[in-house]
């Protein structure tokens, strides 16, 4: 049986140059860390997927900059 993903959790704009972009995950029992994690673009209800993040993680923060690296990529290369 699937989890279901949580809704989607934004990366703090620290990480991100001020741009918005969001992480969603299978649901986990905290304090665990989920094994994939797909970093989203977008607003409101739609949100489009631009990478998936593949663990294992060591922690929430590496989970946030490693998601913060793909949508800084996906930005820098003009794609938002």
């Amino acid at each position: 049986m699937c989890a279901e993903p949580v809704a989607p959790v934004v990366i703090p704009e620290e990480l991100t140059k001020g741009k918005d972009a969001w992480i969603d995950y299978a649901n986990v029992q905290s304090p665990a860390l989920p094994d994939t994690v797909r970093v989203l673009i977008g607003t409101g209800e739609r949100y489009d997927v631009i990478g998936v993040v593949n663990g294992p993680f060591d922690s929430w923060s590496a989970v946030n900059l490693q998601a913060a690296k793909v949508a800084n990529y996906w930005y820098d290369r003009g794609d938002g």
